[in-house]
């Protein structure tokens, strides 16, 4: 049976505003919240959004480059997200074996950019 949907209310975290959400009639005051703060349009929650889906952009694009090969590489990686969006680090790069390395930073844009290095080295004498 499907679950009845009420309309409620529920504070947006970010700017206190009170919203009225589509909720199923079991729902805490603190899951009404959470639904209102990501659906409010104030600056602070749209900035949370964004976040949230340059995080979720930056994961399939790990997975896509290196997530194959090198599946621990690549959820390290992923868990290091927030600290590029944070700007705790301005690049982050990982040596996945002699020839290949992962470098992830924040472009001018305000995207996060994932670039995969392989580099061929050729010796010759002793």
């Amino acid at each position: 049976m499907a679950k009845e949907k009420i309309k409620s209310t529920g504070t947006c975290k970010y700017c206190g505003s009170i919203r009225m959400v589509n909720a199923a009639a079991e729902m805490t005051q603190t899951e009404l919240d959470a639904i209102a703060s990501e659906e409010c349009d104030c600056e602070m929650a749209k900035k949370e959004r964004n976040k949230e889906e340059q995080k979720e952009i930056a994961t399939a694009n790990i997975k896509l480059l290196i997530g194959e090969k090198h599946p621990k590489a690549a959820e390290g990686l992923t868990q290091m997200i927030p600290f590029i969006q944070e700007f705790a680090f301005t690049e982050l790069t990982v040596k996945l074996n002699e020839v290949s390395k992962v470098q992830m930073k924040m472009n001018e844009r305000g995207s996060i950019i994932i670039s995969k290095t392989d580099t061929i080295k050729d010796t010759v004498g002793e």
